[in-house]
C-alpha cells in the first residue's frame, strides 16, 4: 500500500532554512551590522568591524543576483 506524500518536506524545509536561509539573512543584513557597530564605539564589538565591513562588501552582489534572479 502506498503512502500519502503530503508529510515529508516539512523538516527538509526547516533545515533549508537553517543552513542556507539564516547566513543569507546575515549577509544581507551586514551593512547595518557594520554601521551599528561602527557608530555605537562599543570596545567589545570593535574587534569584529572588519569582518562586518567584508561581509558589507560581498552583501551587494549577493543582494543584486536575489533581485535580478527574479
Amino acid at each position: 500500500m502506498a503512502r500519502g506524500r503530503s508529510g515529508r518536506g516539512g523538516c527538509a524545509i526547516l533545515l533549508f532554512l537553517l543552513f542556507f536561509g539564516l547566513p543569507l539573512l546575515m549577509l544581507l543584513v551586514s551593512p547595518a551590522i557594520a554601521a551599528h557597530v561602527a557608530a555605537g564605539g562599543s570596545p567589545v564589538q570593535a574587534p569584529y568591524l572588519s569582518e562586518w565591513l567584508w561581509a558589507s562588501a560581498g552583501s551587494v552582489p549577493v543582494a543584486l543576483v536575489l533581485v535580478r534572479w527574479r
